[in-house]
Protein backbone atom coordinates (compact mmCIF):
# COMPACT_ATOMS: atom_id res chain seq x y z
CA UNK A 1 0.00 0.00 0.00
CA UNK A 2 1.46 3.09 -0.95
CA UNK A 3 1.62 6.60 1.37
CA UNK A 4 -0.74 8.63 -0.69
CA UNK A 5 -3.35 5.62 0.24
CA UNK A 6 -2.37 5.53 3.85
CA UNK A 7 -2.93 9.05 4.46
CA UNK A 8 -5.97 8.85 2.78
CA UNK A 9 -7.26 6.19 4.43
CA UNK A 10 -6.19 7.56 7.73
CA UNK A 11 -8.76 10.77 6.77
CA UNK A 12 -11.13 8.25 5.43
CA UNK A 13 -11.55 6.01 8.93
CA UNK A 14 -11.48 9.39 11.13
CA UNK A 15 -15.01 10.18 8.95
CA UNK A 16 -16.63 6.85 9.01
CA UNK A 17 -15.80 5.38 12.78
CA UNK A 18 -15.91 2.05 13.73
CA UNK A 19 -18.87 -0.61 13.93
CA UNK A 20 -22.43 0.60 13.49
CA UNK A 21 -25.84 -1.00 13.23
CA UNK A 22 -28.00 2.13 12.55
CA UNK A 23 -31.63 0.23 11.25
CA UNK A 24 -32.65 3.45 9.17
CA UNK A 25 -28.88 2.51 7.49
CA UNK A 26 -29.81 0.90 4.06
CA UNK A 27 -26.16 -0.92 4.72
CA UNK A 28 -26.93 -2.54 7.77
CA UNK A 29 -24.28 -3.15 9.93
CA UNK A 30 -20.92 -1.36 9.63
CA UNK A 31 -17.73 -1.43 10.30
CA UNK A 32 -15.24 1.36 9.34
CA UNK A 33 -17.87 2.31 6.36
CA UNK A 34 -17.81 -1.40 5.02
CA UNK A 35 -21.76 -2.94 5.09
CA UNK A 36 -22.52 -5.91 5.39
CA UNK A 37 -25.37 -5.70 3.07
CA UNK A 38 -23.14 -4.56 0.40
CA UNK A 39 -19.67 -6.55 0.99
CA UNK A 40 -20.86 -9.80 2.68
CA UNK A 41 -18.12 -11.58 1.87
CA UNK A 42 -15.81 -9.56 2.99
CA UNK A 43 -13.24 -11.51 5.23
CA UNK A 44 -13.31 -9.19 8.24
CA UNK A 45 -17.20 -9.85 9.02
CA UNK A 46 -15.98 -14.06 10.08
CA UNK A 47 -13.63 -12.33 12.46
CA UNK A 48 -16.14 -9.56 13.98
CA UNK A 49 -18.48 -12.03 14.33
CA UNK A 50 -16.41 -13.90 16.36
CA UNK A 51 -15.63 -11.24 18.51
CA UNK A 52 -19.17 -10.23 18.88
CA UNK A 53 -19.99 -13.70 20.17
CA UNK A 54 -16.73 -13.48 23.02
CA UNK A 55 -17.69 -10.13 24.22
CA UNK A 56 -21.01 -9.16 26.62
CA UNK A 57 -20.98 -5.51 26.66
CA UNK A 58 -21.51 -3.90 23.78
CA UNK A 59 -18.40 -1.21 24.68
CA UNK A 60 -16.45 -4.66 25.28
CA UNK A 61 -17.03 -5.76 21.76
CA UNK A 62 -16.18 -2.59 20.23
CA UNK A 63 -13.00 -1.96 21.96
CA UNK A 64 -12.03 -5.45 20.54
CA UNK A 65 -12.86 -4.54 17.15
CA UNK A 66 -10.77 -1.53 17.43
CA UNK A 67 -7.72 -3.44 18.95
CA UNK A 68 -7.71 -6.19 16.36
CA UNK A 69 -4.20 -5.20 14.17
CA UNK A 70 -5.91 -8.43 12.02
CA UNK A 71 -9.10 -6.59 11.36
CA UNK A 72 -7.58 -3.31 10.61
CA UNK A 73 -5.25 -5.13 8.27
CA UNK A 74 -7.95 -6.54 6.69
CA UNK A 75 -9.98 -3.16 6.07
CA UNK A 76 -6.53 -1.53 4.63
CA UNK A 77 -6.50 -3.77 2.17
CA UNK A 78 -10.33 -4.09 1.33
CA UNK A 79 -10.26 -0.13 0.97
CA UNK A 80 -6.53 -0.20 -1.02
CA UNK A 81 -8.23 -2.98 -3.38
CA UNK A 82 -12.00 -2.53 -3.90
CA UNK A 83 -11.61 1.87 -3.94
CA UNK A 84 -8.15 3.37 -4.28
CA UNK A 85 -6.12 0.55 -6.95
CA UNK A 86 -9.49 0.52 -9.10
CA UNK A 87 -9.87 4.59 -9.70
CA UNK A 88 -6.12 4.53 -9.68
CA UNK A 89 -5.77 7.17 -6.76
CA UNK A 90 -2.07 6.75 -7.21
CA UNK A 91 -2.24 8.38 -10.29
CA UNK A 92 -3.70 11.98 -9.68
CA UNK A 93 -3.45 14.25 -7.62
CA UNK A 94 -3.74 13.58 -3.74
CA UNK A 95 -6.45 15.61 -3.16
CA UNK A 96 -8.88 14.18 -5.63
CA UNK A 97 -7.90 10.75 -4.61
CA UNK A 98 -8.98 11.85 -1.49
CA UNK A 99 -12.02 12.38 -2.45
CA UNK A 100 -12.74 9.98 -4.60
CA UNK A 101 -11.59 7.56 -1.69
CA UNK A 102 -14.78 9.47 0.77
CA UNK A 103 -17.07 9.88 -2.37
CA UNK A 104 -16.62 5.35 -2.72
CA UNK A 105 -17.40 4.76 0.83
CA UNK A 106 -20.32 6.98 1.50
CA UNK A 107 -21.96 7.12 -2.48
CA UNK A 108 -21.39 3.47 -2.40
CA UNK A 109 -18.55 2.08 -4.95
CA UNK A 110 -15.27 3.10 -6.30
CA UNK A 111 -17.17 2.96 -9.58
CA UNK A 112 -19.72 5.83 -8.52
CA UNK A 113 -16.96 8.32 -7.40
CA UNK A 114 -15.10 7.51 -10.84
CA UNK A 115 -18.79 8.71 -12.28
CA UNK A 116 -18.60 11.88 -10.65
CA UNK A 117 -14.63 12.53 -11.60
CA UNK A 118 -15.99 12.53 -14.93
CA UNK A 119 -19.13 14.35 -14.67
CA UNK A 120 -17.00 16.87 -13.13
CA UNK A 121 -14.51 17.14 -15.92
CA UNK A 122 -17.31 17.00 -18.59
CA UNK A 123 -18.85 20.46 -16.88
CA UNK A 124 -15.12 21.39 -16.85
CA UNK A 125 -13.98 21.17 -20.46
CA UNK A 126 -15.11 24.65 -21.94
CA UNK A 127 -17.32 22.98 -23.90
CA UNK A 128 -14.48 21.05 -25.40
CA UNK A 129 -11.69 23.09 -26.06
CA UNK A 130 -9.97 21.30 -23.45
CA UNK A 131 -10.87 17.88 -24.62
CA UNK A 132 -13.58 16.04 -25.49
CA UNK A 133 -16.46 14.96 -23.44
CA UNK A 134 -15.66 11.84 -21.46
CA UNK A 135 -18.00 8.82 -21.33
CA UNK A 136 -19.47 8.59 -18.15
CA UNK A 137 -19.01 5.15 -17.45
CA UNK A 138 -17.19 5.01 -13.93
CA UNK A 139 -14.09 3.50 -15.13
CA UNK A 140 -10.95 5.51 -14.48
CA UNK A 141 -8.72 5.17 -17.49
CA UNK A 142 -6.56 7.23 -19.85
CA UNK A 143 -8.52 9.19 -21.13
CA UNK A 144 -10.34 10.63 -17.90
CA UNK A 145 -6.52 10.78 -16.08
CA UNK A 146 -5.22 12.89 -19.29
CA UNK A 147 -8.50 15.34 -18.81
CA UNK A 148 -7.73 15.76 -15.18
CA UNK A 149 -4.05 16.50 -15.79
CA UNK A 150 -5.75 19.62 -17.74
CA UNK A 151 -7.64 21.15 -14.73
CA UNK A 152 -6.86 22.67 -11.84
CA UNK A 153 -7.33 19.97 -8.79
CA UNK A 154 -8.80 22.51 -6.70
CA UNK A 155 -11.53 23.36 -9.30
CA UNK A 156 -12.00 19.97 -9.80
CA UNK A 157 -12.68 19.16 -6.06
CA UNK A 158 -14.93 21.67 -5.83
CA UNK A 159 -16.78 20.41 -8.40
CA UNK A 160 -16.83 17.03 -6.52
CA UNK A 161 -17.83 18.39 -3.71
CA UNK A 162 -20.98 20.10 -5.27
CA UNK A 163 -21.89 16.83 -6.98
CA UNK A 164 -21.90 15.22 -3.41
CA UNK A 165 -24.31 17.60 -2.02
CA UNK A 166 -26.09 17.10 -4.56
CA UNK A 167 -26.34 13.44 -4.27
CA UNK A 168 -27.01 13.82 -0.32
CA UNK A 169 -29.99 16.00 -1.33
CA UNK A 170 -31.37 13.62 -3.64
CA UNK A 171 -30.94 10.94 -1.08
CA UNK A 172 -32.86 12.89 1.63
CA UNK A 173 -36.02 13.86 -0.68
CA UNK A 174 -36.30 10.50 -2.04
CA UNK A 175 -35.98 8.53 1.33
CA UNK A 176 -36.58 11.45 3.89
CA UNK A 177 -35.31 8.71 6.62
CA UNK A 178 -31.98 9.54 5.90
CA UNK A 179 -32.28 13.14 7.37
CA UNK A 180 -30.66 11.49 10.55
CA UNK A 181 -28.04 11.23 8.71
CA UNK A 182 -26.71 15.07 8.34
CA UNK A 183 -23.42 14.36 9.04
CA UNK A 184 -23.09 13.14 5.34
CA UNK A 185 -22.59 17.13 5.01
CA UNK A 186 -19.80 17.39 6.93
CA UNK A 187 -17.98 15.58 4.17
CA UNK A 188 -18.59 17.91 1.46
Amino acid sequence: MTNSFLRAYKNLIGSEGGYSNNKNDKGGETYKGISRVYNPNWEGWELIDRLKNSYPSIDAFKEALNSSEELEKMVQKFYYEKYWNRFKGDFMPYMIAEELLEQSVVLGTWRTAGKQLQKALNLLNRNGKLYPDLVVDGLVGVKTLQALDKVQPRRVLKVLNGLEFCRFKESMEKRPVNEIFVGWFDRV
